[in-house]
């Protein structure tokens, strides 16, 4: 999803735009919108879920992760927002597609190999 919406929209990393100390290396590609952020909250929120173990801890460690890549000066927060946003709704979309919908979850139950020899 983030590689679709970089195609249209470029924004330069803060690291290129402004004089800032780089804690971490980096490409200078575009910084819009953060796969970090789509990544962690993504697992995140699936984590919070399917499994009431240790859900907040998760959920906490996603929100540093996002919050660490402004601080390292290689995203802004709005790209980190963005990339959170999309995280939430492939994992929400993903939980409805896989989980909830009765006819795939279904599917999923069935062993791969059923055949009696």
């Amino acid at each position: 999803m983030n590689r679709l919406i970089e195609l249209f929209i470029y924004r330069e990393r803060p690291f290129i735009s402004h004089e800032i100390v780089q804690l971490v290396e980096h490409a200078a590609n575009s910084s819009f919108p953060s796969d970090h952020a789509s990544s962690a909250i993504s697992i995140a929120v699936t984590l919070m879920l399917v499994t009431l173990r240790y859900r907040y801890i998760w959920f906490m460690a996603a929100i540093l992760i996002t919050c660490s890549r402004v601080w390292v000066g290689v995203h802004y927060p709005f790209d980190v927002v963005a990339g959170a946003l999309i995280g939430t709704l492939i994992a929400l979309l993903t939980h409805f597609l896989l989980i909830k919908m009765r006819p795939i979850a279904e599917l999923l139950r069935r062993p791969i190999f059923n055949r009696k020899i």
